[in-house]
């Protein structure tokens, strides 16, 4: 096999891996959700850590940051790529700020 259709076979089967992994959370979302209200899935069972909700969100918001980053990649030559904190970011202060079926929803749409 010519050396470019072994890379094209190992870049296909890269893609196929991260496709399936990136539905696997999905459906762990979605196991790990499933029956919760509005108030067990924002509760914060360990003070100072962050709820189901907030991690479903930051989950959903590190997924827009990444993908973001990709398509940076694809326009520029030596792109500059900035350091992700969740701490004062709104856009993920606006998705907990939303009720958890919306959140859940959003992300598995998206996902």
């Amino acid at each position: 096999m010519p050396e470019h259709a072994h890379q094209r076979d190992d870049k296909h089967e890269a893609h196929r891996r991260l496709v399936e992994r990136l539905r696997q959370q999905a459906d762990d979302v979605r196991r790990l959700t499933a029956g919760l209200d509005e108030e067990l899935i924002a509760k914060r069972t360990v003070p100072e850590k962050w709820s189901l909700k907030e991690l479903v969100c930051h989950l959903h918001r590190v997924q827009q940051v990444f993908g973001g980053r990709v398509e940076t990649m694809l326009v520029q030559d030596n792109p500059t790529i900035s350091s992700y904190d969740p701490e004062g970011d709104t856009e993920l202060e606006k998705f907990v700020a939303k009720p958890a079926k919306e959140s859940l929803a959003s992300i598995l749409e998206n996902r």
